[in-house]
């Protein structure tokens, strides 16, 4: 509003704009911080089992029912070997919680 409408103004009028003014700026400021507060908010993705895997312009592509993964292939080359590392080392230590399991219930018995 420009000045001279906001002088023609009754204080009535004056305080509801006042008002709905505050209320949309604390609005915004609201809704900003809510926005930063997700940006800086790392997502977790869980990938149960993928329907379709393929690459294309240097991207490989996870699919499943509800989720669609891409990764940069040169990057993925760089981290496959940890990657490998820590697959077999949590597979090792499922086997060998499963190995323990297998002993116990043959001691039950």
């Amino acid at each position: 509003m420009f000045y001279k409408e906001i002088k023609k103004l009754k204080k009535s009028e004056l305080r509801d704009l006042l008002a709905t003014t505050l209320n949309q700026k604390a609005s915004l400021e609201r809704a900003n911080a809510s926005l930063i507060c997700e940006a800086s908010t790392p997502k977790n993705v869980y990938l149960h089992e993928t329907d379709t895997i393929f690459a294309d312009s240097g991207e490989l592509h996870l699919v499943s029912d509800n989720l669609n993964i891409v990764i940069n292939c040169s990057n993925l080359i760089q981290d496959l070997a940890i990657i490998n590392d820590l697959v077999i080392k949590e597979a090792k230590r499922d086997l060998s919680d499963s190995i323990q399991q297998i002993k116990q219930l043959t001691k039950d018995i």
